[in-house]
């Protein structure tokens, strides 16, 4: 047996400040894991340099912050699985850009849910 036969689904940012990146992402799907899903792997440059960076998050998480990018910066992302036997093949890339800070500085922050592992936020303009 090998890795997953299939990336994960619907890769897709779901949170950007101005240094940072939420990325969230559905599972592969149960016929292409060929075991157990370990980790997940997030692969992510920018525009303004070609060099790769990591980050691996533990399963069952599927959602992921990079952090520490810089502002106003496009990102190109893509997200793979592993099991026990190995990676499998890595998502199609999406492009995501961190902020330049403006559109935040006039908005209310609300907590709408907390969990163990995460803080869901609301952003509405004042």
């Amino acid at each position: 047996m090998t890795g997953p036969s299939a990336p994960p689904k619907s890769v897709r940012a779901v949170t950007r400040t101005m240094y940072s990146i939420g990325v969230k992402w559905d599972e592969v799907p149960e016929s292409f894991r060929n075991g157990d899903i370990m980790s997940y792997t997030i692969r992510y440059h920018s525009s303004t340099s070609a060099r790769q960076q990591q980050k691996e998050v533990l399963s069952p998480s599927t959602l992921a912050s990079l952090t520490h990018l810089a502002n106003n910066t496009n990102y190109t992302i893509t997200v793979l699985a592993s099991n026990d036997k190995g990676p499998g093949p890595a998502s199609d890339p999406i492009v995501a850009a961190t902020s330049d800070g403006s559109k935040y500085s006039c908005c209310f922050i609300t907590i709408s849910e907390k969990t163990v592992m995460h803080i869901y936020i609301i952003i509405n303009k004042k």
